[in-house]
């Protein structure tokens, strides 16, 4: 999928995707990658709700795992191998989860989380 996604960024947007000669090669994927999610609404009928959640779920989990891991660090005596086990571990348990589940009236995606009562619709 992100062979497509990526592929369609550059047949549809060739001029936004330009290379720097003096950027270094994080800042190009990073910006290439943010550039390519921006459009992801653009392109939207081609991506699934399966595919949707997939990404949210990723994207939820960097968003809280990062933050985690420097709480951990500074409130904690865990050093080492232990802190992103523990992150990964709480964030397994804790995170949202999204789930893409098809219904009578075509297929939904839904979020359940521990903050959140109940299960919710993604619209």
């Amino acid at each position: 999928m992100m062979r497509h996604l990526g592929f369609v960024c550059l047949k549809q947007y060739p001029n936004l995707i330009k290379k720097a000669e003096g950027e270094s090669l994080v800042l190009r994927l990073f910006s290439d990658l943010v550039i390519c999610l921006s459009l992801v609404t653009k392109i939207n009928y081609t991506m699934s709700k399966q595919i949707k959640a997939f990404l949210y779920n990723l994207l939820s989990f960097v968003v809280l795992f990062v933050p985690l891991i420097f709480i951990l660090q500074r409130y904690t005596s865990l050093t080492g191998f232990w802190v992103p086990v523990t992150a990964f571990v709480v964030l397994t348990l804790a995170g949202p989860k999204f789930q893409a589940v098809k219904t009578k009236d075509g297929e939904k995606l839904f979020v359940k989380w521990i903050f959140l009562k109940g299960v919710k619709e993604v619209k």
